[in-house]
């Protein structure tokens, strides 16, 4: 028996309460809150790092410019501060800021708020540029503004920044200034206030001209030491210098944040665009720096971007939406080549914004699923950690559960309970039950059933049919848990009334109960037997119950509201009402907050329970209650849902491994459901992409061919001209090698003539300077004499003084040996005189004992005397102590007899007062009922009311309908005419459609002949072109046969040979039969059964719309003339579909009659020579001619 090890898989969602939560770290990493945890991710990987937290929920959160070091602030215990405390319980309920290592996440300092605060919670933190000072802004009620020397831990100086009274919590913000560290800037009450440590203490420094304006966002901008700006509400951007508005951007919505840049700033809005800020200097104003608007990127309307951040130096952007969802944008990417603009990248997954209410999880698949009151459902996958599915809805669903094959889902409303389809991106109601309000469903283990809470009554339900199979009745008030059996065989229910039932599903009865009306429970689960159930509820405890008795009590010193059993029957878990976690296993995690610990942890204590309460480990998680909690089917996962709406996914096991090995290889399902009409149109768009595929493939060909084309022409005139530049710098290359020879001459005459003038120059400066030299040596000379003078007459000086010096220090000498005679002398007084006063004070001590010892003497006889006396009162009391002793017996009965009469009276009190309070509350719950049906017949009343004053409405319409239908009768009888006359008038077009159908019947005929027609004369062309081709290529092959014949015109009978050869050649191979025409190219032809395929598809089109056009005529006589000219308009249209049709006929045969003369005239210059050539060389040029000529007949088409 061992601890259970417990660590971070994943945390999906963020603290959406902090202010600025979203920090970048890297070009890969993004650092915020979840919880009481600190999340570094890895965008690439999708990969966390976990930092745990200490206190009660994080309030805040920053990092330093240098990405080092890290800040948390944490909220204090909730409890108010007692006089009965001591200092250290007294500092655990102030907020704390923890200050951690960037990569090791190790702690460096914790700093506690100041004596005198009376916040709980500091909700804005920020390093100075040198990570030197620390500031922290306070909360609620006194707002104290803190400025710390972090790694000293030691507090510089503390100032209230708002007003208690006026104070609305709104718009809550602070920084240092990166150029100066002792300035910093605040935002409270829609107000911006900047203050300055100076002597000790923090002053406030005066903002001119911003009083009339709302602050909502500020940043330090970095092109000057003390410039800021200020986003408003409405009232655009305000440009500070030295506490002065140095300049006012109009900005029409509302700023949400700001973030400075190298090159100016970023500003964005709730909703509208992300603006880019550049600065620029006026030429007429030089020392002033403005800024204006460079970009604008649009954001889209549901984004709610609520902060900005990123890395400056990169120009890379990260927005954090209301929602909790991250962005990325990058500042140096452009609009594409469609011109359309750079798109937000989304970081992480999408996220619950509001507390999630209900988790389940599949069995068959990774999946688990949770509800919000944002009103939406949300798929996980927790081994990808990816969320697959996002549906949004109207009203706020209570309640779900997922089906073991992952294919249905159970959502609970208001109205009705839903089963849906689980689609590939959708869910699709499959039907609907009957059930209100229902807040508990849960599908059995097998799928075949499922049950639904309906206030205290449980309904279970076929799944595939629908049907109400059995209604459990017991509950008194609202039902809180479900929770069936492995074998489905029963089902456990607990309730706010305080009960706890087992339901046997064979026998539809109950099976075991355990009913205590003193509490309220939130939570029950059973064994796979359905012999053991666990409950949890108000009263701080953990039951665990067989056959209807309380076997073992669990206390805890916090509310248990969820637990829940793993498959195997290892491990047991239960969450906490305020933030907590209790996890029970043969090792038993709990999650809770006992008094003097911190919120938000994960605890593993031993299994069977042994009561002992600090035998545990504890892991930090959740920042608000524990909603609900689920286990996956192969005991590898824990998943914990809460308040703060952020899902924790825990990876459990065993230290010993034993217990999780079986399922650890388990295999999950991987099919989907799709609708038929779905499959269809995706196989309609996978055909049109198809054939999208092939037409873009066609035209890419041809663009390639082109773009050959004009390649080879630019490599032609690159090449030549890269010769004729070749040439030319040959040419100055010889030029300047000529001119190079002649400077070299140059160059080295120059150089003789140097060498001969510095030969010249150096005898001069060496005679000149030998002459020096010997002046100087003399001069030398000169200064040695001196210097033996000058320490000649040094010596006899210093041997003058040392004798003076002796001298006089044997006269002080003389002096102070007299002295000191003279202190010795003294000396000896003193102690003779000591020696007298020692003797006087030892006899002195003498006589005092004497005294004494004669005091103790009298004193002693005195006391002996008065201790007779005492004796003899003693005896005396002895006897009144008898007589006391038995009346204090007495009395001591007589209390005894009336202690147990208490204890019998307090005993009654104590079960009248249960008595009282089950009544109070089943009087609560009456009148509850009560107030309910009073409402009910009000709204009945109401109802019957309403429909009374509707009855004589409706009498009211009936009088005047009866009269309308009067006159109506009268305006049918001209109507009915009027419909005979437009039925002959539509006989008469039907005539005339008929006629058009036989006119267009004979174009389609001379189309057809038209079409033939152009395929024999494409068939002759193509003839044409291959003899054309095959002359050329004899031709080509006579004239080198004939070269290779006029070498031997020396040799005749080398010569006569070589001419047999060649009329054999060209003589006697002749072929007999014509060559093959080679078919029709594939594009022309595919060009061509497309447009007859639109044709025949248009006239179907018409002849349906001019079918539904006379129904509509027969059928409503109203809009005739419209109906008319809607028609004649179509006729019109098929005009000039049919004069289009013979323009493109016309244009192919212009076309081909315009190729083939031209074809054929090189076809006769070619045929002096007999067509010898290959097939295969003819068929690979006729397949030439139509790819052409169907280009072009594709160009004049479109």
């Amino acid at each position: 028996m061992s601890i259970a090890s417990v660590a971070y898989s994943h945390v999906f969602g963020v603290n959406t309460k902090i202010r600025t939560n979203i920090h970048y770290v890297d070009q890969h990493t993004l650092m915020y809150s979840a919880g009481c945890n600190i999340i570094a991710l890895n965008v690439e990987g999708e990969t966390q790092r976990y930092t745990p937290c200490n206190g009660y929920g994080i309030t805040a959160l920053t990092l330093s410019l240098d990405r080092r070091l890290f800040a948390a602030a944490e909220k204090g215990a909730p409890w108010d501060v007692s006089p009965k405390m001591t200092r250290l319980e007294r500092s655990g309920t102030r907020p704390v800021v923890t200050v951690y290592e960037g990569y090791s996440s190790k702690k460096r300092r914790s700093l506690n708020a100041s004596d005198n605060c009376a916040s709980k919670e500091f909700v804005a933190l920020s390093f100075s540029s040198d990570t030197k000072y620390l500031a922290a802004q306070g909360g609620s009620p006194d707002w104290q503004l803190h400025f710390y020397v972090w790694e000293k831990g030691k507090l510089l100086a503390t100032l209230s920044t708002s007003s208690i009274e006026e104070d609305d919590g709104s718009s809550h913000e602070m920084s240092i200034n990166p150029c100066d560290e002792t300035e910093i800037c605040t935002l409270a009450n829609n107000s911006a206030k900047v203050y300055r440590y100076q002597e000790g203490g923090l002053v406030e420094s005066p903002l001119h001209g911003i009083g009339t304006y709302e602050v909502t966002c500020h940043t330090w901008l970095q092109q000057s030491t003390s410039r800021l700006a200020l986003g408003t509400r409405g009232q655009g951007i305000l440009i500070l210098d030295s506490g002065v508005i140095a300049q006012r951007i109009d900005h029409q919505p509302s700023i949400s944040s700001i973030f400075s840049l190298v090159i100016g700033f970023v500003s964005v809005g709730r909703t509208g665009s992300l603006d880019v800020y550049d600065r620029y200097s006026d030429d007429s104003k030089q020392a002033e720096v403005s800024f204006k608007l460079i970009r604008k990127i649009p954001v889209n309307e549901d984004m709610h971007v609520r902060t900005i951040t990123g890395n400056a130096a990169e120009q890379v952007l990260i927005l954090e939406a209301e929602n909790g969802q991250i962005y990325r944008f990058n500042l140096t990417e452009q609009k594409g080549l469609k011109g359309e603009d750079p798109k937000f990248v989304p970081l992480g997954q999408p996220y619950h914004q509001g507390p999630i209410i209900s988790i389940d999880v599949c069995i068959r698949k990774p999946l688990i699923v949770t509800c919000s009151a944002d009103r939406s459902i949300r798929i996980w996958n927790y081994l990808t950690n990816t969320c697959q599915l996002v549906k949004l809805y109207t009203e706020e669903p209570h309640s779900v559960s997922m089906h073991p094959s992952g294919l249905h889902l159970l959502i609970g409303f208001n109205d009705k309970l839903r089963l849906n389809t689980i689609l590939l991106d959708d869910l699709r109601v499959f039907r609907e039950v009957g059930v209100r309000g229902c807040r508990e469903c849960r599908f059995s283990s097998g799928g075949h059933l499922f049950a639904a809470t309906h206030g205290n009554i449980i309904q279970i339900f076929n799944t595939w049919t629908g049907d109400n199979v059995a209604n459990f009745k017991g509950h008194n008030g609202r039902i809180t848990s479900l929770c069936w059996t492995p074998n489905d065989a029963y089902l456990v229910s607990a309730g706010a009334d305080g009960a706890v039932y087992s339901w046997n599903l064979a026998e539809m009865k109950r099976e075991n109960e355990y009913i205590l009306k003193s509490t309220s429970y939130s939570c029950a689960i059973t064994s796979a037997d359905g012999k053991t159930m666990w409950a949890v509820g108000a009263d701080r405890t953990l039951k665990e119950i067989k056959e209807s008795t309380v076997m073992l009590e669990m206390e805890s010193d916090q509310v248990l509201t969820q637990i829940v059993l793993s498959t195997s029957e290892r491990m047991l878990f239960a969450g906490l009402f305020f933030n907590c976690i209790y996890l029970l296993c043969h090792v038993m995690l709990i999650y809770t907050r006992p008094s003097g610990t911190q919120s938000g942890t994960v605890r593993s204590l031993r299994f069977p329970l042994s009561g002992h309460p600090d035998d545990f480990q504890e892991h930090v998680a959740h920042g608000g209650a524990v909603t609900m909690m689920r286990v996956s089917y192969d005991d590898q996962y824990l998943f914990t849902v809460s308040e703060d709406g952020i899902l924790y996914s825990f990876s459990i096991s065993e230290k010993e491994e034993r217990g999780l090995k079986k399922e650890k290889l388990n295999l999950y399902a991987d099919e989907i459901l799709i609708t038929k009409s779905d499959l269809e149109e995706k196989t309609i768009q996978a055909s049109e992409l198809a054939r999208s595929l092939e037409e873009l493939q066609i035209e890419h060909e041809y663009q390639l061919r082109l773009r050959d084309m004009n390649f080879n022409e630019k490599l032609k005139e690159m090449t030549e001209r890269f010769m004729d530049q070749l040439d030319m710098l040959k040419k100055t290359t010889s030029t300047l090698r000529l001119d190079k020879e002649k400077l070299e001459l140059m160059h080295e005459e120059a150089i003789s003539r140097a060498v001969e003038k510095h030969a010249a120059e150096l005898h001069d400066r060496e005679a000149m300077y030998s002459q020096q030299l010997m002046a100087e040596y003399d001069k030398y000379q000169d200064a040695q004499s001196a210097t033996n003078l000058m320490q000649a007459t040094w010596q006899a000086h210093t041997t003058m003084r040392e004798k003076e010096l002796q001298a006089t220090l044997r006269e002080v000498q003389g002096v102070w040996e007299s002295r000191l005679e003279q202190k010795t002398t003294e000396m000896d007084k003193l102690r003779a005189r000591m020696g007298t006063q020692y003797a006087e004070h030892i006899e002195e001590q003498r006589q005092v004992q004497e005294d004494i010892d004669t005091e103790i003497e009298r004193l002693h006889q005195r006391y002996q005397r008065k201790l007779l006396g005492e004796r003899e009162d003693g005896a005396r009391l002895k006897g009144e102590n008898g007589i006391m002793r038995k009346k204090f017996n007495t009395l001591t009965k007589d209390i005894d007899d009336n202690r147990i009469e208490t204890a019998r009276m307090r005993a009654d009190e104590k079960r009248l007062r249960s008595v009282i309070e089950t009544l109070e509350k089943e009087i609560s719950l009456l009148k509850g009922d009560m107030s309910e049906r009073d409402i009910a017949i009000q709204e009945k009343e109401r109802r019957v009311y309403d429909l009374k004053k509707k009855n004589q409405e409706l009498e009211k319409f009936k009088f005047v309908l009866d009269a309308k239908i009067k006159e109506l009768k009268e305006q049918v009888e001209p109507r009915e005419n009027h419909i005979r006359d437009m039925t002959g008038h539509i006989k008469d077009i039907n005539n005339s459609l008929e006629a058009l159908s036989a006119h267009k019947a004979a174009f389609k005929a001379s189309i057809q002949d038209l079409t033939d027609k152009l395929g024999v004369t494409k068939t002759d062309y193509a003839i044409q072109h291959r003899k054309a081709h095959q002359l050329q290529y004899q031709i080509k092959a006579f004239s080198t046969d004939i070269h290779s014949v006029i070498t031997y015109l020396q040799d005749s009978a080398v010569l006569r040979a070589a001419v047999n050869r060649m009329a054999s050649k060209y003589l006697s191979g002749l072929p007999n039969e014509e060559l093959t025409l080679a078919e029709v190219d594939s594009e022309v032809a595919r060009e061509d059964q497309m447009q007859q395929q639109v044709l025949r598809q248009r006239v179907k089109t018409l002849r349906r719309m001019v079918e539904n056009n006379a129904a509509k005529f027969r059928l409503d006589s109203v809009g005739t003339v419209m109906v008319n000219r809607r028609l004649i308009g179509e006729i019109n249209k098929l005009r000039q579909i049919n004069k289009h049709s013979d323009k493109q006929i016309r244009n192919l045969e212009v076309l081909a009659v315009a190729e083939v003369p031209r074809r054929l005239a090189t076809n006769i210059e070619t045929r002096r020579v007999p067509p010898v050539q290959p097939v295969a060389n003819a068929v690979v040029m006729g397949n030439q001619l139509p790819a052409i000529v169907g280009s072009k007949a594709v160009s004049f088409a479109t």
